[in-house]
Order: C-alpha cells, then sequence, then structure tokens
C-alpha cells in the first residue's frame, strides 16, 4: 500500500520579515518531497504574503484571542487541527501555547526549539545560524545535511496583482524608473536613516527622471508627508495601502531603499535591487549576502546612496 504523503502544520512567525525569511524552509521541504503538504497556522493579516508563496496548500486562520484561550477553547480549537491528520508539526513561532496545540491535536512528530516539556523533537540551535537559517535546520531529518547554501525566499507576484494595484492607485505605465523608498521600521528613531536623508535623496531622484514612491506602515504615514513635503513630488502610499498592495506596488520597483523592516524582506523576495540603510553586522538574513543586495552606513550622505543607483 502507498504511504501517504507527509503533511506539515507549521507554527509561523508573527512578524512580516520572519515569515518571509520561513519561505526557505517550505522551499526546502518541497525539493525534498514534492508531494508533501504544507499548512501555516499564522494570524489572517499575514496571508497576503502566504497567498504569494505556492508551497503553501492552506493557511490556518490563528484564532482571535488565542494567546488567552481558556482549556475548553485549547481542546476545541485542537480537535480541529487533529482531523487534518499532519504528520509533523514544526514550531517557528516559540510560544509554549503553539506547542501545546501541537501536543493536543495528537501530531506524532513535533519539532521546534523551545518548550522541550511539550516537543518530542525538541532541536538545539547553532549559535552561529541567523533567523533564515534556523528555519531551515528544522525542516531536515538530520541537521548535519544543512545546505550550503539554503533556498531563498521568492516572493510569487502575478500579473493580474500588479495591474489591479495600478488601477486602483492610478498608476500610469512609464519608461521612468521606479525609486521606492521605505523609511520605517527599526526599533528606535535611532536605528533609521534620517527623515532629511530619506527627501534629499527623493528630490535627486525626481530630478534626475524617478518615480520615487513611499511605502510603509499607517503608523509612519507622518514621516512620508514630511518627505513629500520636502522632496516636492513623490507619491506617499505609507498608510494607504494593505500588505497585499504594499507587497504588490514594490514588486513594480526597480530599486528599493529601506531601513532594516519587514518591508526589507519582502523587497528582497522580490528580487529587486535593494540598498539597506543598517549596520551590516545587524542584518541577520543570507538573503541580503545571496541576492547582491547592498547594505550602507546610518552615516551614509543621500549622495553616497545616490550614486548607488543605476545612472547615479
Amino acid at each position: 500500500m502507498a504511504e501517504h504523503p507527509r503533511s506539515f502544520l507549521i507554527a509561523a512567525p508573527d512578524r512580516v520579515g520572519e515569515l518571509v525569511m520561513a519561505q526557505s524552509l517550505f522551499i526546502g521541504l518541497k525539493n525534498r518531497d514534492p508531494a508533501c503538504r504544507i499548512e501555516v497556522l499564522a494570524p489572517p493579516g499575514l496571508f497576503p504574503l502566504l497567498e504569494r508563496m505556492p508551497q503553501i496548500a492552506k493557511a490556518i486562520p490563528l484564532p482571535e484571542g488565542f494567546e488567552r484561550f481558556r482549556l475548553s477553547d485549547r481542546l476545541s480549537f485542537a480537535g480541529q487541527i487533529r482531523a487534518n491528520g499532519f504528520s509533523q508539526a514544526i514550531l517557528l513561532n516559540t510560544g509554549w501555547r503553539y506547542a501545546l496545540l501541537a501536543l493536543l491535536a495528537r501530531i506524532p512528530l513535533r519539532t521546534g526549539y523551545s518548550a522541550k516539556t511539550l516537543l518530542n523533537d525538541a532541536r538545539t540551535a547553532d549559535k552561529r545560524w541567523t533567523t533564515l537559517e534556523k528555519f531551515v535546520a528544522l525542516g531536515l531529518d538530520d541537521p548535519a545535511d544543512f545546505p550550503s547554501e539554503p533556498a531563498l525566499p521568492n516572493l510569487d507576484i502575478g500579473l493580474h496583482n500588479q495591474l489591479q494595484v495600478k488601477e486602483k492607485f492610478s498608476i500610469v505605465d512609464s519608461l521612468d524608473p521606479v525609486l521606492a523608498l521605505c523609511p520605517g521600521g527599526g526599533a528606535s528613531l535611532h536605528d533609521r536613516w534620517g527623515i532629511e536623508g530619506y527627501a534629499r535623496l527623493a528630490r535627486d531622484a525626481i530630478d534626475r527622471g524617478w518615480q520615487v514612491w513611499l511605502l510603509g506602515e499607517e503608523m509612519d504615514h507622518l514621516v512620508g508627508s514630511e518627505i513629500r513635503r520636502i522632496a516636492g513630488c513623490c507619491q506617499n502610499f505609507m498608510g494607504r495601502t494593505s500588505l497585499a498592495e504594499a507587497i504588490d506596488l514594490l514588486s513594480l520597483a526597480d530599486v528599493v531603499v529601506t531601513n532594516y523592516s519587514g518591508l526589507m524582506h519582502v523587497a528582497l523576495a522580490l528580487q529587486r535591487q535593494v540598498l539597506i540603510m543598517a549596520d551590516s553586522k545587524r542584518i541577520d538574513s543570507p538573503a541580503c549576502a545571496q541576492s547582491g543586495a547592498r547594505p550602507l552606513p546610518l552615516d551614509a550622505s543621500p549622495e553616497q546612496v545616490f550614486s548607488e543607483l543605476p545612472g547615479g
């Protein structure tokens, strides 16, 4: 009798950048077993990322209030998970509640780096590994088989998505290249390239014939407004887009200049030319080195950054 394909439940990280890096795990699982089925438990707000990862068969919404569930709620949700018949759970989210869910759902193999009393395949991460490498290692039956170069995240953006986002924001096709600026992100203002730097870069780029788009979260909308006030004619999409729309807009950019942020990881996974305003020692992704992304110091001048642009 033929064996059933392996089926994986992945407890996803809840941050955009980490979920992008998790795609390297999904690609590795599919490369080793093309018939395997991968389902991902994640907050619904991150579904636009999963929808652009062809390795994912299904996204399972993390219930609202999951962290505060009573035991009866956990047993009920675990019963729904158990009905899917997963052969292995891989916990990228290290919270003990996810390990308990996998145990209550009676998933035979439960793999992760924490909650060791609830896992039967508890691993120890090599301190030299980046976050992406830690995720990839959890998908290996033998961590000693770690690949010399893990597969890089590669988001799949369909032409339909690009046409939709251009129609919504009235973007007209043009021969002028697009420079996307992502001035948000960073744990504090000290971890970001300054507003003045982005504004001067935008002004110089516009003067040289570039279109300039500003992308980021709603909380950074005022940052975009200030850059637009200083630089002049650029489009401020900050706080005006869904995550799906931000991804699709980035896919249309020729070059992305970004602080260390979730959108930085998205841009890398879209194979854009990326200039990262961050200390190179802080960049936690092999995708940066393998993709040719260029880290630039936070004290770089707008002129130095502009010189890195094609024709700059």
